[in-house]
């Protein structure tokens, strides 16, 4: 940045270089400032955004917690004599619920309201309840998409198909969701299923991991786990 001489300032506005600098940098961020609230006035999707985070934003994630809810007393029935009576009482079951409650609130994928309601439901089982990082876990399938969801657990049913660990569930190339998603998307979920540790890929021949398995069956709920190949 040129700064104008002392003798200049002092001659031109009758300031002190320090004076002139500061009234130099005040006026910078004026400027900026009047800029961006001309943006914002002008621009469509400031006008969008500013519309969504008012009431009707408020309203539309109080009903994904009210249907979030429902879904939970409407499976619960499924597993009232598998539930673990202590964990459900702790904190850590507590956290694990509002936890799941603050993602679901805000995923704008209404579809996976039902995986976060079957989280909740497993994880309150003897069967789940012991099991390990589980902030991981919903971690990670809260960031996925319908289509990996499709795709994991397409992965995960040929897997229990071929039942032989020593054989590859598929290979890379292959697109199992044919007719589903096109090539492109599916090979942008397989990448983001390999480096999210769901799936495994060994030169092209790709095998569905342990934590994997544990995703899917978290997200099925009770009479889905129950009927599984």
């Amino acid at each position: 940045m040129n700064y104008k001489s002392e003798i200049e300032v002092m001659v031109n506005t009758g300031l002190s270089l320090e004076e002139s600098n500061n009234l130099y940098n005040e006026t910078i961020i004026f400027a900026k400032n009047l800029f961006f609230e001309f943006i914002k006035s002008k621009s469509l999707i400031f006008k969008c955004i500013d519309k969504q985070r008012k009431d009707k934003h408020q309203a539309i994630e109080k009903a994904r917690i009210d249907n979030l809810v429902v879904m939970i007393n409407e499976q619960q029935i499924h597993i009232e004599n598998k539930i673990d009576l202590n964990f459900i009482c702790s904190e850590e079951f507590v956290r694990i619920v509002l936890n799941i409650f603050e993602k679901a609130k805000i995923d704008y994928r209404e579809e996976k309201l039902k995986y976060y309601a079957n989280i909740i439901l497993n994880y309150s089982t003897i069967e789940f309840s012991k099991d390990f990082y589980k902030e991981g876990i919903i971690e990670s399938i809260s960031k996925l998409s319908m289509e990996h969801i499709l795709v994991l657990d397409t992965i995960y049913i040929k897997h229990l198909e071929i039942n032989d660990e020593k054989i590859r569930d598929f290979e890379e190339q292959d697109n199992l969701c044919e007719g589903k998603i096109d090539m492109n998307t599916w090979e942008i979920c397989i990448n983001t299923l390999y480096s999210d540790g769901f799936i495994r890929n060994t030169l092209g021949n790709c095998t569905i991991t342990n934590y994997g398995i544990k995703c899917i069956d978290l997200i099925k709920n009770y009479e889905d786990f129950k009927t599984k190949v």
